[in-house]
């Protein structure tokens, strides 16, 4: 999972960007509904995606009872295509997604400027 650690600190990164961008158009910080919000999110969708992942197996066939150091059999093909699936494709395709939606996201364009606009504003209300 040591690859999921980029995107999850460039998440929040554009986060902070969006933050300011909205400070900069109506004149407050939302840094703690930004992040009651991502991180109600974040605790909303594990179980969720357990969920998910455990219907998957079960569809799959999926043999808790499997053990090969034990001896007994593996899991059958399926089970095994399913949790690959659900790794790499999955995760994947999610990340091929995210990309093409950074070409949407166009807060940084102008965010040199809207910061030295906030930093302004901060020092005329001192």
């Amino acid at each position: 999972m040591l690859n999921d650690t980029p995107a999850a600190y460039m998440i929040l990164a554009m986060l902070a960007d969006v933050i300011d961008h909205i400070e900069f158009k109506r004149g407050i910080r939302t840094d703690g509904l930004t992040m009651s919000l991502y991180n109600s999110i974040m605790v909303a969708a594990t179980p969720i995606c357990n969920s998910i992942f455990s219907a998957i197996l079960n569809a799959s066939g999926y043999d808790q009872a499997a053990d090969v150091a034990l001896g007994t059999a593996a899991q059958p093909a399926a089970a095994r295509g399913a949790i690959n699936a659900s790794y790499i494709w999955v995760e994947t395709v999610a990340y091929a997604v995210c990309a093409l939606l950074i070409f949407f996201f166009t807060v940084e364009k102008k965010l040199p400027e809207e910061q030295s606009a906030i930093a302004e504003r901060n020092r005329k209300s001192s």
